[in-house]
């Protein structure tokens, strides 16, 4: 088992299964326990409190939000 800590974003999909929507959580944990939630996911470089505020998930990658809104 690997124990090695990971920063990510958990997300809502826009619709069922898409790979864009707004952050509603982000943790910093294990890979095992980030998958183990089972809500949709984005692995960041860094950890920051604010993300769900300033960023969005759109096809997969995090990208900062042009105008600040979802």
């Amino acid at each position: 088992m690997d124990r090695t800590m990971i920063d990510a974003v958990f997300y809502e999909p826009a619709t069922p299964g898409a790979t864009s929507g707004r952050i509603i959580a982000t943790i910093s944990a294990t890979r095992d326990t980030i998958a183990g939630d089972g809500r949709p996911f984005v692995i960041v470089d860094h950890y920051s409190w604010d993300y769900d505020a300033t960023h969005k998930v759109v096809e997969g990658a995090v990208v900062p939000m042009e105008d600040g809104n979802a």
